[in-house]
């Protein structure tokens, strides 16, 4: 019987991301998000999102299964987002 994928489960972690050169160096955060239907077990998709680790744009990771989306906290202004952007 095929599932019909009604009911989900989500995990969500954050990840700091740093620069290359300085480890030390925080250049962004990441929500990374991971859906499965709780039924079956299988792990859901992101649909047309580039693979790999930006603090500037939603990414996936290898097989698509894990969203990797860039935020920041309310206190920091735009204008510091947007200098990691120029890295």
């Amino acid at each position: 019987m095929d599932c019909k994928h009604i009911n989900f489960i989500s995990h969500t972690s954050v990840a700091r991301l740093t620069d290359q050169d300085d480890e030390e160096k925080i250049i962004g955060y990441s929500a990374n998000i991971k859906i499965r239907c709780i039924h079956c077990g299988i792990p859901f998709e992101f649909i047309g999102v580039p693979g790999g680790y930006s603090p500037g744009q939603p990414m996936v990771n290898f097989d698509s299964t894990e969203l990797r989306a860039p935020i920041k906290p309310s206190s920091d202004p735009v204008e510091q987002t947007k200098s990691f952007l120029k890295q």
